[in-house]
């Protein structure tokens, strides 16, 4: 009785087209070309082109394709437009409307709006970005608009307008504001004039020892436990009565006799 072998195949070759043949091609279901073009599988199911098949490098996916739910785990992407979630890693350039939660590192410029949760890092310059939730580290320059909560240092200018509390520290006030008459804006120290009419309390504290004052002004009434030191004559400008002529006399008399006998 014959024995019957099956043929053995080390490999099969695939027929290889150009995109103008292929793109006009009505395929049975199954049939399989190699597109010359992008070094890919084009399967055919019926329809006119066919369908694609991937890269392992992504590299021609498109942005139809980007326009839905994209999980790419750890891997990386060079994305230019993603409608949905985004799990894993962002590298290059990537506009248009970013609808979803991306989870993992943008590395590149991210023009275009963002409503979702950011989590990750994100490297580069990017345009307006509106995020629920930024999680992780962002280096770059962000011009445009944050809605939700930083909570992290911010090194460099803020330019714009922030509502809310911001904790640390801020170079210059919006808005100058005057102290005593002195405009202040916080870019340098300023000298406060301590004109009377714009302090407070009723009386000189104890530890004021020495003073420049040149004069006074009118005293209704002086009281000095003290000696008095003058450097100059001593004016009284109204003229004496009987009365307070005699009681002066006698002080000048008696201080008199005693530097009389102090001399004697």
């Amino acid at each position: 009785m014959a024995t019957t072998r099956t043929p053995v195949f080390d490999s099969i070759r695939i027929l290889g087209k150009q995109d103008d043949f292929l793109d006009r091609k009505i395929g049975q279901r199954g049939e399989i070309y190699f597109d010359d073009a992008i070094g890919t599988l084009r399967v055919f199911n019926g329809q006119v082109g066919g369908i694609t098949l991937l890269k392992d490098d992504l590299s021609n996916i498109s942005a139809a394709a980007l326009n839905k739910n994209v999980n790419f785990g750890a891997g990386t992407i060079t994305a230019t437009q993603f409608i949905g979630a985004l799990i894993g890693n962002v590298t290059g350039a990537t506009a248009g409307i970013h609808t979803g939660n991306v989870t993992g590192n943008v590395t590149g410029d991210l023009s275009g709006n963002v409503t979702g949760d950011l989590l990750g890092n994100v490297i580069g310059a990017d345009s307006t970005i509106m995020v629920n939730t930024a999680t992780g580290t962002f280096n770059g320059a962000l011009t445009g608009n944050v809605t939700g909560n930083v909570t992290g240092n911010v090194t460099g200018n803020v330019t714009g307008n922030v509502t809310g509390n911001v904790t640390g520290t801020a170079s210059l006030l919006q808005t100058a504001r005057l102290i005593n008459g002195v405009s202040f804006n916080g870019s340098q120290n300023i000298t406060v004039p301590a004109a009377a009419g714009t302090l407070t309390g009723a009386a000189l504290p104890a530890t004021i020892t020495q003073s420049n004052l040149t004069s006074i002004g009118t005293l209704n009434t002086l009281t000095v436990t003290n000696n008095i030191t003058a450097n100059s004559n001593i004016v009284v400008a109204a003229v004496p009565s009987a009365a307070t002529h005699a009681t002066n006399k006698r002080y000048v008399d008696s201080r008199s006799i005693a530097f009389a006998v102090a001399m004697s």
